[in-house]
């Protein structure tokens, strides 16, 4: 985080002695001169010790240069006599500056954070790159930011609980430019993305359309509705655990486009004809095929194998976002229906998106988190919670299967079309309808497949026909997919991050 905000971090920095010497955290033996300034690119080393999080030594570097009666040297001390809470001192160093504090990127955010502190704000709310999301007052209430769009970041600050403000700063796990990714993936369509790190459950992004944002409070993690096919990976996982090996057993069945459950038909979406495996079977969201699997997992081992991943989960867990099963199937009919994402539970689009990281995180699913840790008022250095033990769902044996299949899903079955070459994924789509609220999809997966760095839920609602709300679902996941692909990087670096913090 701190060397994506400090980009002289990875540079090489050429230091003077006397310089060489501050990072050491040794007094230097004399005031260096404006020759050995200008030869040692100071602010490259100070802004080295920063990205490494070293502010000790950048605290050295800042001294040396303030003595040396470096411009900058009166920014850089204040700012890091404010990051260590120090706020009189950091006042008194930056009237020292030589000229106006936003004349310098560090100093209009100083200039922002002392005025913010001295308004009485208990502590500065940062996404995980810095970047400036709101101020927490002492009443705990948040005030976004001016210039920043509330929708982007509302959802997920309803969520958070204020512990560890004491340092003045929090880091959350929000990334604002993946929420504007998001936001302006939505457009003008219903409904709402989240965007996960896999492997730690950091909510990168928790969007919903203005009408949404406006009806339904914290929608990413309150609205349900049916999970529709996404369930299907689900019952494929139950097999597994059962011992019936999903893509055999699919590998001899026909998709007719309708079957009959309990005496009732249930439809596909269209006659497949014979079901080559798994592979097949998901990707061109059979139903028949997976009610057919469901009844022979039966009922008790499919109950189970849904609040494996979740769902009925303590009303605390998830924040509160899980999933419920209602009510219990009692037929072969509602078994076929539960089997298949209807009817018989709701999901959030929150557990939706952590459906998909037990898939890309080897088994297991992680309690999602919206806290990075506590920091200074500016960002300079952090203290980063602990991780919660994830919970274990699958073993990695049937890992392999289901990605592989979410894959095929992706490649030539319902999510065909939809990522570019630059960002392959895994996923899954599902289409339900349900009485007076129109149709509804969610899209769920993980990119890349071969080293998943972001999980994610797409949810669009509110359309009148099946054909409607695929269309418009396909155009939001398209943006989305091409606005992730422009940030692989950033999210290949974030994740490495997230993984260092892990170990």
């Amino acid at each position: 985080m701190r060397a994506e905000r400090w980009p002289g971090a990875a540079r090489e920095a050429r230091s003077g002695l006397a310089l060489v010497d501050a990072i050491s955290g040794v007094p230097p033996a004399r005031t260096p001169s404006a020759a050995d300034l200008a030869a040692s690119r100071p602010i490259v080393l100070l802004e080295t010790a920063l990205g490494r999080g070293d502010v000790t030594a950048a605290r050295a570097i800042a001294q040396t240069l303030l003595r040396a009666g470096h411009p900058l040297g009166p920014v850089y001390a204040s700012a890091l006599a404010l990051e260590r809470g120090d706020d009189e001192e950091a006042w008194r160093l930056a009237a020292q500056s030589p000229a106006p504090l936003g004349t310098y990127p560090l100093g209009s955010e100083l200039e922002r954070t002392l005025d913010a502190r001295a308004r009485g704000a208990r502590a500065m709310v940062r996404d995980r790159n810095g970047a400036l999301v709101g101020t927490l007052g002492a009443d705990g209430s948040v005030e976004v930011a001016a210039g920043l769009d509330p929708r982007l970041v509302e959802q997920p600050l309803g969520e958070v609980k204020w512990t560890g403000a004491e340092r003045g700063g929090v880091r959350l796990t929000l990334d604002l430019g993946l929420s504007h990714v998001a936001a302006a993936a939505l457009g003008d369509s219903r409904g709402t993305v989240v965007l996960l790190e896999p492997r730690t459950g950091a909510v990168l992004a928790a969007v919903s359309d203005e009408r949404t944002a406006r009806s339904e409070r914290a929608a990413a993690f309150r609205q349900r509705r049916e999970p529709a096919s996404i369930a299907k990976v689900l019952t494929a996982a139950a097999a597994y655990r059962a011992g019936i090996d999903a893509d055999a057993e699919i590998g001899g069945m026909r998709c007719r486009g309708v079957e009959r459950f309990g005496g009732q038909p249930l439809w596909c979406s269209w006659p497949a004809g014979p079901l080559a495996g798994l592979d097949h079977a998901l990707a061109v969201s059979c139903n028949t095929s997976f009610a057919t699997l469901g009844a022979r997992v039966g009922r008790e081992r499919l109950l189970d194998e849904f609040r494996r991943w979740g769902f009925d989960a303590a009303p605390d867990a998830l924040f509160g976002a899980a999933g419920h099963i209602h009510p219990v199937p009692r037929n072969a009919r509602q078994l076929a229906d539960f089997s298949i994402g209807l009817t018989h539970s709701d999901i959030t689009p929150l557990h939706a998106a952590l459906l998909a990281t037990v898939v890309a995180d080897g088994g297991t699913m992680p309690e999602p988190r919206l806290v990075f840790g506590s920091c200074g008022p500016l960002g300079l250095s952090d203290v980063p919670e602990p991780l919660v033990a994830p919970r274990p769902v699958l073993d990695r044996e049937t890992v392999a299967p289901l990605l592989k299949a979410m894959s095929a899903v992706a490649v030539y079955g319902t999510g065909s079309g939809l990522a570019p070459a630059a960002l392959p994924v895994a996923m899954k789509t599902g289409t339900a309808a349900e009485h007076r609220m129109g149709y509804h999809v969610n899209y769920i997966g993980l990119a890349p497949p071969e080293d998943p760095v972001v999980a994610f839920c797409v949810r669009v609602t509110h359309r009148p026909t099946s054909r409607a709300v695929s269309r418009a679902a396909r155009e939001v996941t398209m943006a989305l997919f091409a606005g992730l692909a422009d940030r692989r990087g950033s999210l290949e670096r974030a994740a490495r991050r997230q993984r260092a913090q892990a170990q």
